[in-house]
């Protein structure tokens, strides 16, 4: 685990290793194929329930506004 790095216990039972503070604050140009996905499928009004730095509704907001 680096200095970045953080564990992450969610009440799922699901418990791993986090992409450290960047990945909460990462440009779309980095972020995982899966997620670019995800969010091609969205339409509509987005509601990011993730709890993160909120970089998918920031992205939403510019990409759909």
């Amino acid at each position: 685990m680096d200095k970045e790095s953080f564990v992450v216990e969610r009440d799922d039972g699901f418990v791993g290793l986090s992409g450290g503070v960047k990945t909460y604050f990462s440009k779309y140009d980095v972020w995982p194929k899966i997620e670019k996905k995800a969010l091609k499928l969205a339409k509509g009004r987005v509601l990011d329930v993730g709890c993160g730095a909120g970089r998918v509704s920031l992205f939403s907001a510019g990409e759909r506004s």
